[in-house]
């Protein structure tokens, strides 16, 4: 539970961090934002307010409308009209826009020309329209002014420019506007962010709490609670996270179970195995050490008989390994069939013909019961081959002398069904669930002998591949039937699956 609770505070504490580091970007770019716009909103309101300056000089002081210029007289009226607003900075300038004078005159131009057109513009446009145009003491700054035109008559002579913000108001304003930042960022800045970090805490820590209780259940099911599913009633990302873990730990615990059974049955086919095998082995080791110590006592007729009895327990054996070969490799799936139109009743007539001389001396009868109008089936021939001679093999195991084997083929429900039953003992009602399983055989009071699981698991994995499964009837005492049906080629459209 601690690992469980430092991994939920890491991404807590890292989420805040980030949410504190972003807060603290937006409220940065906010407060330059509102300087930049708040400087903008005061040269607009300066210059809205003393958009008329030039004009009204021009107008009230009759000597600014001479042609030549006289200095001391200039002076005069720039000084008296500094007197009420000590923060303009006059500028006379020619039809070129050269500037002739300026006052006050302790400052040090720096640009000896103003664009014309900015004046002109102005001169032209609304009251409420924010203008900037050159600073003779600054040229790379732009200022807010007032313009007017002086006249010779009618005809223009000249331009009065008026610098509405000189050096003075811009260093004083510049100081005014540092300390406005550092009230407004250590002041409001500090605590918009404070209440924003503590609200955003909480929302956070309210939007996760469906993302905690996943993790609460996967660190269950990680700790062996196998049942812990995740209950969430929200939606969104974190409804599709709980359903993707509840998905996924259904699956897991599904093939946790498939592994527990198999291997279950791993030991038991373990156990199985080495009892099959231990039975021909001990045979064949007792006769051949009978053979050795009685070599010379023996008759013929026993020594023949002993090495007949080996050679059969040395046939089971190859049998019996081949078998589980075979088994292994259907169920690893690396047995691909080859399917091709087969015509299954002349197949099961090759078969059960090959089988007659086996079953007559035994004393058994083999009757076949095939339709000649079937159609063909889809199949690999070979398999399907094996699977009609392990259950003749079964039938002529397990059926006693002049008993009699039937082997059915016809049409139902639109299959080709494939059956062969016997006359033999049957199987019990307790070994009918395990007779199909390779590991699980029945108990050797059935009457069947061994290795007779590992055949039928064999066709059974067969069939798997063929979209098939074997049914059993057992109807003792009278014997057993297994069958199987396949779809008919023409109901697959003629083409292979």
């Amino acid at each position: 539970m601690k690992k469980k609770s430092s991994i939920l505070n890491s991404l807590y504490l890292r989420i805040s961090l980030t949410f504190l580091v972003l807060l603290a970007v937006i409220g940065f770019a906010y407060i330059i934002i509102t300087v930049y716009y708040s400087r903008i909103y005061f040269q607009h309101v300066n210059q809205t307010l003393n958009h008329d300056v030039a004009a009204n000089i021009v107008s009230n002081y009759p000597s600014l409308q001479k042609v030549k210029f006289s200095q001391n007289a200039l002076d005069s009226i720039f000084k008296h009209a500094m007197s009420i607003n000590p923060n303009l900075e006059f500028y006379v300038l020619d039809t070129e826009g050269v500037i002739l004078l300026y006052y006050p005159r302790d400052k040090v131009l720096k640009l000896r020309q103003v664009n014309l057109t900015l004046i002109n513009e102005f001169l032209q446009k609304r009251e409420n329209k924010y203008m900037t145009g050159d600073d003779p003491r600054n040229p790379h700054t732009q200022k807010v002014f007032s313009a007017a035109a002086i006249k010779d008559n009618a005809s223009v002579a000249g331009y009065l420019y008026v610098v509405l913000t000189s050096a003075d108001y811009d260093a004083a304003s510049e100081s005014l506007l540092g300390n406005f930042f550092l009230e407004l960022g250590f002041g409001g800045m500090i605590w918009t962010l404070v209440a924003a970090f503590v609200i955003g805490l909480i929302s956070f820590r309210l939007l996760t709490r469906s993302f905690r209780e996943v993790i609460e259940v996967m660190q269950k099911f990680k700790d062996g609670d196998l049942t812990a599913r995740v209950k969430v009633r929200s939606t969104g990302d974190v409804k599709m996270l709980a359903d993707f873990f509840n998905e996924m730990a259904d699956v897991l615990t599904g093939n946790i179970e498939k592994l527990k059974t198999i291997e279950v049955l791993r030991r038991e086919l373990i156990g199985n195995i080495s009892h099959d095998l231990r039975t021909p082995l001990s045979i064949i080791h007792g006769y051949i050490e009978t053979l050795q110590i009685k070599e010379k006592s023996l008759t013929a007729e026993d020594k023949k008989r002993y090495m007949n009895i080996i050679l059969e327990s040395t046939i089971g054996l190859k049998k019996m390994v081949s078998e589980l070969f075979e088994l292994s490799k259907l169920e690893a799936n690396q047995v691909k069939a080859k399917m091709e139109p087969v015509a299954i009743s002349e197949l099961v007539s090759d078969i059960s013909h090959k089988y007659h001389l086996l079953a007559e001396a035994k004393k058994i009868s083999i009757k076949p019961f095939l339709s000649k109008d079937l159609p063909p089936i889809l199949a690999d021939i070979s398999l399907v081959e094996r699977v009609v001679q392990n259950l003749l093999d079964n039938a002529i195991k397990f059926t006693p002398s002049g008993g009699e084997i039937t082997v059915t083929t016809r049409l139902i429900n639109e299959k080709i069904e494939v059956a062969i039953s016997d006359t033999g003992t049957g199987i019990s009602r307790s070994d009918q669930e395990r007779i199909l399983s390779p590991v699980n055989k029945p108990d050797d009071t059935s009457g069947l002998k061994s290795g007779n699981g590992l055949g039928l698991a064999i066709v059974k994995k067969i069939l798997e591949l063929h979209g098939s499964v074997l049914e059993f009837n057992n109807n003792i005492p009278t014997g057993s039937a297994f069958s199987f049906r396949l779809k008919p080629y023409q109901q697959l459209g003629g083409s292979e699956v």
